[in-house]
């Protein structure tokens, strides 16, 4: 058994644009990178969107890594306005500051 998986991240365009929107619309995981691609335009079909088009990726990686990982705690939500103990540079806000 192979230890490579696959994500499809299909985003949606709109048709008259040079941008897309900056959340993915449908995100899907397989077990190998064949089933992705082989599945990637019925997953594009499935996406009702008027005046959107849909792009897709699939994109492979090792999922040995995946147990390496810490699980993200989707409770804990980061306060942009709350900037940490005497430095902002690590919130949202200080990172938009420093860019502009």
């Amino acid at each position: 058994m192979s230890n490579v998986a696959a994500i499809l991240v299909l985003v949606a365009c709109p048709v008259n644009s040079t941008h897309c929107i900056s959340e993915p619309v449908r995100i899907s995981t397989y077990e190998r990178a064949q089933q992705c691609e082989t599945n990637m335009p019925a997953e594009i079909r499935k996406l009702k969107t008027p005046g959107m088009r849909i792009l897709g990726s699939c994109n492979t990686f090792d999922a040995s890594l995946m147990a390496k990982m810490k699980p993200i705690d989707v409770t804990n939500r980061i306060d942009p306005r709350k900037p940490k103990a005497g430095d902002d540079s690590r919130t949202a806000v200080g990172f938009q500051e420093k860019i502009r």
